[in-house]
């Protein structure tokens, strides 16, 4: 039987991903004070929007239209949102993340599944780790920080960590991928990481729990 709840969702994410590409667009070139303002092909645009519809219809069925479901949907928007900007100028505005990050430390502070410190410490050891990586290797910007600890409000703990772990083999295999297939991709090459923080996030997300059990079981995480 169809949920008209679940409808009114996927409508109001088919509504918002349409203007996802050009609120990218917006942000990158006022990040860079001025410039032509540059258009997502056909092609992006299609698939971030079926992206946000499958997300929108896993989350319906997960979590239905309950407060929680709207705040990982929300998460969603974000994520999409700020891997057009990585993937198209390699920056991550401050604007998006900031912003996300006060507005689900506030709803946490009524929404909230799991204990509020629980939240908390999810986003700040997700960011004190990212900025430990960054500072001793170069190999994260802070944008990517900010990202992932916007995004450990919503996850947790320590489904923010698996997240992370996913997010980096998810950026080894493309870059290996690149390189066999191109041959001309250097590994000091710069890589758009949001991309794969988004699916990793997403991931843990909806099957953190199964993913850490299954993970144990092998004591790959331990």
């Amino acid at each position: 039987m169809f949920d008209w709840k679940i409808g009114a969702m996927l409508v109001v994410s088919a509504l918002i991903s349409m203007i996802l590409p050009p609120l990218a667009s917006w942000s990158i070139r006022r990040k860079r004070e001025g410039g032509t303002l540059f258009r997502y092909s056909k092609t992006v645009w299609g698939l971030q929007a079926g992206f946000s519809l499958f997300f929108t219809w896993l989350v319906g069925m997960r979590e239905g239209t309950s407060a929680e479901g709207w705040v990982s949907l929300v998460l969603m928007w974000l994520l999409i949102l700020l891997s057009l900007t990585d993937l198209q100028a390699m920056v991550l505005p401050n604007l998006f993340t900031y912003s996300g990050t006060v507005l689900f430390a506030a709803v946490r502070i009524w929404v909230h599944p799991m204990p509020y410190g629980n939240y908390l410490c999810a986003s700040a050891l997700a960011y004190l780790c990212c900025l430990i990586i960054s500072k001793c290797t170069g190999g994260m910007g802070m944008g990517d920080a900010k990202l992932l600890a916007m995004s450990g409000w919503v996850v947790g703990w320590p489904e923010i960590f698996l997240a992370f772990w996913l997010a980096t083999w998810s950026a080894l295999f493309c870059a290996v991928c690149h390189a066999l297939l191109f041959k001309r991709r250097s590994w000091g090459d710069p890589l758009p990481f949001a991309p794969h923080l988004a699916i990793g996030v997403i991931i843990a997300l909806l099957w953190g729990d199964g993913w850490i059990h299954f993970l144990l079981s092998f004591r790959i995480l331990e």
